[in-house]
């Protein structure tokens, strides 16, 4: 019977590692990418219009006693999806050039190669799945892949960096870590309405909640 992958946690000690760790970071903020789709494309506000400009197409373009006239509404109506699809996807563009920005090589040599940067790591069978990058006390990025989330390893990773804070610089310099303000998904669209970035200040303050956990020596209930 084959063994089971092993899980460790530790720092990246290969520019193989931290590479792998970089990817999943990059990979994290394209994500935040199709969480801000779903939410325009549900909500009311988008909805509501974009539902009357269809019931609109379709009334002035069927006719029951016209033969082909509903195969025609049916292509309109396609075509009125397809480009309101294509908009909201040039509208969140900016999350793939922001994860292209972070994830070329440059950005491994400037994010997680730079001096007082820490890199730790979560493999599972030797494949890296999760990330935490803490720059001095700032937490930079914290990520785990999507299928291994909400299984704690998230938090182990943050008490994994938060123990190597506290070699270099005792517990003062623990309580004194906190994300940056310039973490890795910091990034939002411009004057986007407020109602669709509410997902990732959730997440961020409750990232926020689990990090002053850590600091302050709770554990998970």
């Amino acid at each position: 019977m084959a063994e089971l992958p092993t899980l460790s946690l530790g720092p990246a000690t290969t520019r193989a590692e931290r590479t792998s760790a970089l990817h999943l970071i990059a990979s994290s903020i394209a994500q935040q990418r199709q969480t801000v789709n779903f939410r325009i494309l549900t909500h009311p506000y988008f909805l509501a219009p974009v539902v009357l400009l269809l019931s609109v197409v379709a009334k002035l373009n069927y006719r029951a006693s016209v033969p082909g006239s509903l195969a025609t509404v049916l292509i309109l109506l396609a075509g009125v999806g397809i480009a309101v699809m294509s908009a909201t996807q040039r509208y969140t563009s900016g999350y793939l050039d922001e994860a292209e920005r972070i994830g070329c090589e440059d950005g491994l040599t400037r994010y997680l190669e730079a001096p007082g940067t820490d890199v730790v790591v979560a493999k599972w069978g030797g494949k890296v799945i999760g990330a935490v990058v803490v720059r001095g006390e700032d937490v930079w990025a914290w990520t785990v892949q999507l299928r291994y989330r909400g299984k704690g390893l998230g938090r182990d990773l943050l008490e994994k960096a938060v123990d190597r804070v506290r070699q270099r610089g005792g517990e003062e310099a623990v309580k004194r870590v906190k994300f940056a303000e310039d973490h890795a998904n910091s990034y939002r669209i411009s004057n986007a309405p407020e109602v669709f970035n509410k997902p990732f200040d959730w997440n961020e303050a409750r990232a926020r909640r689990v990090l002053e956990e850590v600091v302050a020596g709770k554990k998970e209930e």
